[in-house]
């Protein structure tokens, strides 16, 4: 995995490259393409990503407290104020005997004082709060991290949905292209036995709804490719004109060898749910840094100055001073910081329970809906081929004069159904095993290739 840490300019850049949608006129792309691209340009994921960014700040920001910090600075003073004249000849070591002359003293002329002075702080001891803080900060990062790939399965599990769905809708407007051109041919039948006086006219009425059904159902099924086409486009972060060439999918196997080891393992390592046990980490150096409040603080400054009456380093002084601060009551604010914080671990534990039941019922209900989906494909394909039989023995015995027109019409309305339903179901599996392996938090690119 590739690290986070850039200089800020790369960081600006990627920014820069995200902040609007992919412009092409044409895009040609498989299946694993359109999810790597995803992965890539997704504007939601590299929000995520900057997310990462700051927690990963945030780590090295609590790192940094544990080093001394170093202060330069520099003042320049221009007084006749009594104190500070006198004070500024002192620190420049240039007092005279004159200088304690009271009219000197309490009427002095304007003096010049160019201080300049370096400070290092150095935290001793804080009570294990820097500790806290920086396990905090690593636990903040590393459940930004399990959410960022928890959100990674996710957008896959959308493209492949999207990108499937193109490829059912286009099937379904095959599939619709043909019942409307069936229903034209039975329309201009009907019409023919209606001029022969074998049928009357209500049955040539029949047949002409039966046709502006069928053209209907084109129409919506040229809208659902349209909308799947849309989502698809915007999981990719790409320009609405844009022109996709998809190649057809490979509707992937049974990519799970052994569903029931997948219950135990979901139920572990999810990335949802070690974001959430991370949250917990969290929470527990959070009561650590509560109780923190309760130890003594020691810290040490070292100090150099040097003073002159001109911009120069002259003059060297130099103090070593330890601090002990010690907060030995609060009215009670410190016990209930402690309280907070290990309510909110106990709350996060909670959470991480009744997340690994939901996720053992979940993963348990997609290995079940996946059996459904492989036996629900056989039903309908099996039923297809039977519907497809009956219309073609309608059809003869209706042009023979030997069958009702309404009979005709169902039959055909009953394999336009059939073929919708199969082709929902072939695609249905496909999502269902996919849906599996999201569920299990197993959905990621190197095993779909």
């Amino acid at each position: 995995m590739t690290t986070l840490k850039k200089p800020q300019f790369l960081i600006l850049l990627v920014g820069f490259l995200f902040q609007s949608p992919v412009l092409s006129e044409t895009l040609s792309l498989n299946l694993i393409g359109a999810m790597e691209f995803a992965l890539k340009q997704n504007q939601l994921l590299a929000a995520t990503r900057s997310d990462l960014v700051q927690a990963e700040a945030g780590l090295d920001q609590a790192s940094g407290s544990f080093w001394p910090q170093v202060t330069v600075s520099t003042a320049y003073v221009d007084t006749d104020s009594p104190l500070h004249v006198f004070g500024s000849k002192l620190q420049q070591k240039n007092i005279n005997s004159s200088d304690f002359i009271p009219a000197s003293l309490n009427n002095p002329d304007n003096y010049q004082n160019v201080k300049t002075q370096v400070d290092v702080n150095v935290p001793l001891y804080q009570g294990g709060a820097l500790f806290a803080a920086k396990s905090q900060a690593k636990n903040y990062f590393a459940a930004n991290k399990m959410g960022l790939a928890a959100q990674r399965q996710q957008l896959l599990f959308n493209v492949i949905q999207a990108y499937t769905r193109i490829f059912q809708a286009k099937a379904q407007m095959a599939a619709a292209e043909k019942s409307f051109q069936a229903a034209q041919r039975h329309l201009k039948t009907t019409k023919a036995l209606h001029r022969k006086g074998v049928v009357i006219k209500s049955d040539v009425m029949d047949t002409g709804i039966h046709r502006l059904n069928a053209e209907i159902m084109l129409t919506q099924a040229n809208n659902e490719y349209k909308t799947a086409e849309d989502t698809l486009k915007h999981l990719l972060n790409l320009n609405v004109d844009t022109e996709l060439l998809l190649q057809r999918p490979d509707l992937f196997s049974d990519v799970v060898a052994n569903k029931s080891l997948l219950i135990d393992w979901a139920a572990e390592n999810r990335p949802d749910l070690l974001a959430l046990k991370f949250q917990h980490k969290f929470h527990r150096a959070g009561i650590a840094q509560a109780q923190s409040a309760f130890r003594p603080k020691l810290n040490m400054q070292l100090s150099k100055q040097w003073n002159s009456d001109k911009f120069e380093l002259e003059n060297e002084q130099s103090s070593v001073a330890v601090q002990l601060n010690w907060n030995v009551f609060s009215g009670g604010s410190d016990y209930a910081a402690v309280n907070k914080a290990s309510a909110k671990a106990l709350g996060v534990q909670h959470q991480i329970i009744d997340k690994q039941y939901a996720i053992r019922n979940e993963v348990r209900r997609a290995v079940r809906m996946l059996d459904e989906a492989i036996q629900r494909q056989h039903v309908k394909q099996q039923a297809e081929q039977q519907a497809t039989e009956a219309l073609r023995i309608r059809t003869l015995r209706y042009k023979q004069g030997l069958e009702k027109t309404n009979e005709l019409l169902d039959s055909q309305a009953q394999l336009d159904v059939s073929r919708a339903e199969f082709i929902r179901a072939k695609y249905n599996v496909t999502l269902a095993r996919v849906t599996l392996l999201l569920t299990a938090g197993k959905l990621n690119l190197k095993d779909l290739q």
